[in-house]
C-alpha cells in the first residue's frame, strides 16, 4: 500500500475514504492534519488515529459531528465533555453508552436527551433510572421506556401519569 508512509497519497486516501487511515504508518496516525482529512470523511476513522489525536478536542468533534460512534474511540476526557457528548448523542442516540460514567450519572446533563429519545433510559445511571423525573421524562417520549426503568419507580405516580394511568383511581 502506498498509503503507509507517503503523506500526499494518504492524505488524497482519506479525503475520500477516512477509514483507509487504518493502513497509514503510525507516524502518519498521529499527523493531526491527515487525520482531521480523515475524520472529516468518515468519524469512525477516529479509531485508526493515535492515543493523542484522540483526546484531541476539535479532532474528537469532527469525529462525532460525522459520526456518533465515534464517542466511543475518543479518551476518557472527552468522554466527559458535555457539549461534544451531546454532539455526539445528537447525531447518534446510542453513543450515551460512551460517556463518562459521571454525564450518565447527571441529572441535568441527561433530562433533555429523555425528553428528545426516552429509550435512552436504557444507557444512564441505575440511579437515574430509578428517578421518577427522568423515568417520567423517558415515558413521556417513548412509552417503552418503561421497561428500562427500574422497578422501584414503576409505580411512582409521576410515571404513571406519564404513561396516561390516573393513579389515584381505584
Amino acid at each position: 500500500h502506498e498509503v503507509r508512509g507517503n503523506r500526499e497519497v494518504a492524505f488524497e486516501a482519506v479525503r475520500h475514504r477516512g477509514t483507509v487511515l487504518r493502513y497509514a504508518s503510525a507516524d502518519l496516525r498521529a499527523d493531526r492534519g491527515l487525520v482531521l482529512a480523515a475524520v472529516q470523511s468518515e468519524g469512525d476513522a477516529l479509531q485508526y488515529a493515535c492515543e493523542q489525536l484522540r483526546d484531541d478536542h476539535e479532532v474528537a468533534m469532527t469525529a462525532v459531528c460525522r459520526s456518533g460512534r465515534a464517542l466511543g474511540y475518543t479518551s476518557a476526557s472527552v468522554r466527559s465533555d458535555p457539549v461534544l457528548v451531546c454532539t455526539a448523542v445528537r447525531q447518534h442516540g446510542p453513543a450515551l453508552q460512551y460517556a463518562s460514567e459521571a454525564l450518565r450519572a447527571d441529572r441535568d446533563f441527561v433530562l433533555p436527551l429523555m425528553e428528545q429519545d426516552g429509550t435512552l433510559l436504557k444507557f444512564v445511571a441505575d440511579s437515574l433510572k430509578a428517578d421518577a423525573v427522568v423515568v417520567s421524562a423517558a415515558v413521556m417520549q417513548n412509552r417503552n421506556a418503561y421497561k428500562l426503568a427500574a422497578k422501584s419507580v414503576k409505580s411512582h405516580p409521576a410515571v404513571l401519569k406519564a404513561l396516561g394511568i390516573d393513579s389515584d383511581s381505584d
